[in-house]
Formats: structure tokens, C-alpha cells, sequence
């Protein structure tokens, strides 16, 4: 079983999934794209950049058998970011977001079909990664979940809201790369486990 908690940038999805994930001890799998190079036998780099850039081709790969099967959905994609007002790069990197998600689900639903994995912002985050990134408040967010709906289907979604939050404030804090401008990094938590339960799920 497959459960994404997705929500607003600094809600505290994280610090929820590894609560959630210590509790249940090692009934579930608070998912880390550490298990794709275990997987492979990757797990021997140890530079950081390396896993990284390890991670995302092994993603990428892992992607590739289901290009068709997405092609829709990708055009879409496609399709509402050709206006966004961003440069070239930018709009690789969300669509290269987008991919690896997508290479992850798949990556799971074949060897991790029999556990209960939990995911920090999975595919279900994907129609919420173009409007954010792309911030056309204007995209009908029903016809991307629309576009995605075959696989979505097949996950538990847990959205975390919290009516309170200034997220341009937080972000600041948190010193995301959502912000262009340098901001300060907050370096703990934002929001505790007691706090996320309480902002609705």
C-alpha cells in the first residue's frame, strides 16, 4: 500500500512521516530515494552530490519503459507550462520533478507492492508542483488530477492544511528554493508533530 502525504511548502509532512514511521517501527517504509540505490547497488557512493545525481538517473531509467503510458499527461504538462513566465531551465527542472516522481511510483508499486510505504509528496504533489511552481492560480486543477487519474487512484492521499500559515513567511524562514532571493535558513523544525494533526489532515 502506497499513502503520499502532500500539503503547502513547511507544513510539517516530513516531521509527520518519520512520527508516523517511528510508531509504527518497521511495519512501514517512510520512502527515501536511499532504497533505489540500495536497490541497485549504488549504495557504495558516498559523496552526496553523487547520490544525487545517481538517484535521478536511476529514476529516470526507471521511467522510461512507461513513457507511453504517460505521454498524455506529460504533454499536458507540457501544455501549461509553455506560458509560464520562466526561463527554459526552469521549466526542465519542474518537468524533470515530475518525471522522477513518476520513475519512483513506479520503482515502489513494482518492488515495495507488498509494504506499506509512506511518501513525502508523491505523484498525487504533481498537479500542485505546476501550479506552485508555475503560479497560474488560473489552471483547472481538476484536469490535471483528471490527466493523472489511472494512478492516483491507486495511492492513499493524506493533505496536510493549515488555514494559519503565512507560506511566503515560512518559505523565508526555511530559506526555499522556492524564494529566489536569499533569505535566512531556519535550521529546525517549523511545525511539530502535534502541530500538523491539529492543522487538519
Amino acid at each position: 500500500m502506497i499513502i503520499e502525504v502532500t500539503g503547502e511548502p513547511g507544513i510539517g509532512k516530513t516531521t509527520l512521516l518519520r512520527e508516523i514511521c517511528s510508531r509504527l517501527d518497521c511495519k512501514a517504509i517512510l520512502y527515501s530515494d536511499n532504497l533505489v540505490l540500495r536497490h541497485f547497488k549504488f549504495d557504495f557512493i558516498r559523496s552526496v552530490f553523487l547520490r544525487k545525481i545517481s538517484t535521478d538517473i536511476l529514476l529516470f531509467l526507471l521511467f522510461l519503459p512507461y513513457i507511453k503510458k504517460y505521454k498524455n499527461f506529460l504533454l499536458h504538462a507540457v501544455n501549461i507550462l509553455k506560458d509560464v513566465n520562466e526561463s527554459k531551465m526552469f521549466k526542465i527542472n519542474i518537468l524533470r520533478n515530475i518525471i522522477l516522481k513518476l520513475g519512483r511510483f513506479e520503482f515502489i508499486s513494482k518492488n515495495l507492492a507488498h509494504k506499506i510505504v509512506l511518501v513525502d509528496e508523491g505523484i498525487s504533489h504533481i498537479p500542485f508542483n505546476l501550479i506552485d511552481y508555475g503560479g497560474k492560480r488560473e489552471i483547472n486543477l481538476e484536469s490535471i488530477f483528471a490527466s493523472l487519474e489511472s494512478i492516483v487512484s491507486k495511492v492513499k492521499v493524506v493533505v496536510l492544511y493549515h488555514k494559519s500559515i503565512n507560506i511566503g513567511l515560512r518559505l523565508t524562514l526555511r530559506g526555499h528554493q522556492r524564494i529566489k532571493k536569499k533569505s535566512k535558513v531556519f535550521s529546525g523544525p517549523i511545525c511539530s508533530f502535534k502541530q500538523s494533526i491539529n492543522g487538519g489532515v
